[in-house]
């Protein structure tokens, strides 16, 4: 049970496309679809009449969507929070839609396609539905596969109130910071910017320093020539061997570049726990 739960809990990346346009490519996606198996009947139809019949499909796939989008913004205002989206609420999105989708596909059973009323066009409006959506959400998915993926971690209990200790070359300069809240560490010529959950911290250090100080510390992982990430707000990385990778992480909106020379074995050791 701990393990669904964990699971189900884990961050997922939540791409902020516009509502409309990804309703429009819902709609558009099921109109092809279905133009492609031609179901109910429609093979049987001839001329450009059997795919006008399926125009009410996409536009009632294309308004669930919408639809759905506005009605768990107006019951939980965070509930599309980027930062906090993970695999259950995906699940509950996704559920939430088809539901809707299959209750417009009914009606348009009933109304368009003259079939009365019955537990057994119930029973199809739902199955095909719900099978056409695995279809529609499988190429969604497929087309907006990452090249790289890793899985997210967490902070354990064991690092959750343990602090780090970052000196610099200066009299003064030393930072203390809760590990949990460190993000990343940038190299900007003879200073380093200290990124944090909530502001960032500039003290005179070499980035190479930096990662001397942390060396005993698993959690920081050096990825690039001016960089130093914490693994455990690594979410997944995105890029490709051809436009360079990219690590995308929780509570900061800036990717973190993985430098060519640190690629070959950054996705073993984010993986490692």
């Amino acid at each position: 049970m701990q393990q669904i739960q964990k699971f189900l809990n884990c961050p997922l990346e939540r791409e902020n496309h516009n509502i409309w346009l990804t309703g429009c490519f819902y709609g558009i996606a099921v109109f092809m679809l279905l133009a492609l198996l031609q179901p109910f009947g429609i093979n049987e139809t001839y001329g450009i009449g059997k795919y006008i019949r399926l125009i009410p499909f996409g536009v009632a796939t294309c308004l669930s969507v919408v639809g759905t989008c506005f009605l768990l913004k107006f019951i939980a205002k965070d509930f599309f929070n980027s930062e906090k989206w993970n695999v259950k609420k995906e699940i509950v999105f996704n559920i939430a839609t088809v539901s809707i989708i299959a209750i417009c596909n009914l009606a348009i059973f009933v109304t368009e396609y003259d079939y009365g009323l019955n537990k057994w066009i119930v029973w199809c409006a739902i199955w095909q539905t719900f099978a056409i959506a695995a279809c529609v959400i499988g190429l969604r998915l497929l087309l907006g596969q990452k090249n790289v993926s890793v899985s997210p971690n967490t902070v354990n209990n064991s690092t959750a109130n343990r602090t780090v200790t970052i000196k610099g070359t200066g009299k003064n300069d030393l930072l203390t910071i809760p590990a949990c809240e460190l993000l990343y560490i940038e190299s900007d010529k003879n200073y380093c910017k200290v990124t944090t959950t909530d502001k960032t911290l500039q003290i005179r250090l070499t980035i190479t320093s930096a990662e001397e100080q942390l060396a005993d510390s698993k959690q920081f992982i050096r990825c690039h020539r001016a960089y130093i990430v914490n693994r455990d707000k690594v979410i997944s990385i995105d890029g490709s061997a051809t436009t360079g990778y990219k690590l995308i992480l929780s509570g900061t909106e800036t990717n973190v570049p993985i430098g060519r020379s640190y690629t070959d074995n950054f996705n073993n050791i984010i993986s490692k726990g």
